[in-house]
């Protein structure tokens, strides 16, 4: 399990109403963490007007996002429920602290090393329970929060007690055309049973309670590219998992995308599946029938499918239960 340690901080104070790239934090401190066998140095640059005041943390890993991270920390400044944002930099090129100007609910963590994103969500995950967060909130760099996706996320969870909400997606293009749009709303109680088949949700979507990760544990590092797949298993056994019934997100899909360039995200959801594989379950049969078909097929034919089932649907065609193969995260797995 990653660790996280602090070992030094300074304080600095940054210029009063002024907004530029040479703004000092207001608290900055250096580090290691342990990932793997490597000891990895970080800094943390703490914009925070102050330390911690909100109960939600919105986490946004970052590698070489220069191109979206802005757009992404616009889109979740539009939401009215308050929050900080943490942004795990994890070994860009060009430093995130480089590209974004900071804001007064602004934390910045920066890995020297590139360290992959369970790393960087780990981190996060221990910052926010460190920090006395009571939500983290996952967003992918390149993804656009809708101005009610915190408001609309805090208050299902609070109506529920669930350990985690999450929403539906729009899946866009680089120019911003919807490609499809998630639909599967499952009742808590059928959540387990559906899981064994395929992953239901879209991570950048997940609002946690931070307390989760004391319940379940932290992702996972040896299902690397199945790791929210693999921790979706835990958390329906620590408690009960809710969808809202509106697209909150828009999901980016590129061809850049690491899994539309390797076949790591299959063979882990695999081994997921054969890890919580229960005979007694049809599902679980259906489950890795469907994963071990879904490695054969190329993901460009997959986002074609789905192109025309939403086509269809515009038409007035019978439309399926669900795209096909499944949805955006688990449809390379």
């Amino acid at each position: 399990m990653d660790e996280f340690h602090k070992i030094s901080s300074t304080w600095t104070r940054a210029p009063i109403l002024e907004v530029s790239h040479q703004v000092s934090p207001r608290r900055q401190s250096t580090g290691y963490a342990t990932v793997g066998t490597r000891l990895v140095s970080y800094t943390i640059q703490d914009f925070r007007a102050e330390a911690h005041q909100k109960e939600i943390l919105a986490v946004i890993p970052a590698f070489n996002a220069d191109r979206w991270i802005t757009q992404c920390l616009l889109s979740l400044s539009n939401n009215s429920e308050p929050h900080d944002v943490s942004i795990v930099d994890d070994g860009s090129d060009n430093p995130v602290s480089h590209i974004v100007l900071p804001m007064e609910n602004l934390v910045i963590i920066r890995l020297f090393q590139n360290c992959g994103i369970v790393a960087a969500l780990n981190i996060a995950a221990i910052f926010s329970l460190e920090q006395g967060y009571k939500y983290y909130a996952r967003e992918d760099a390149d993804d656009i929060s809708y101005p009610e996706r915190l408001r609309t996320h805090r208050s299902l969870s609070e109506a529920t007690g669930a350990i985690l909400v999450t929403s539906l997606a729009r899946f866009v293009d680089e120019a911003g055309k919807t490609l499809w749009i998630s639909k599967d709303i499952i009742p808590p109680e059928r959540v387990r049973n559906c899981l064994a088949k395929r992953n239901l949700y879209v991570h950048s979507s997940w609002f946690l309670r931070t307390t989760a990760f004391l319940l379940a544990g932290l992702y996972s590092r040896e299902y690397q590219g199945a790791e929210d797949y693999e921790l979706l298993h835990r958390l329906c056994r620590a408690g009960h998992i809710v969808t809202a019934d509106l697209p909150l997100i828009d999901y980016l899909v590129h061809s850049a995308s690491i899994l539309s360039r390797n076949k790591t995200a299959s063979r882990a959801q695999i081994r997921v599946q054969l890890r919580y594989f229960n005979f007694r379950r049809l599902s679980s049969y259906i489950g890795l029938l469907r994963s071990c078909s879904a490695c054969l097929i190329p993901r460009s034919w997959k986002t074609r499918s789905r192109k025309l089932a939403q086509r269809f649907l515009r038409l007035g065609l019978p439309p399926s239960a669900s795209p096909p193969f499944g949805n955006a995260e688990s449809d390379d797995m």
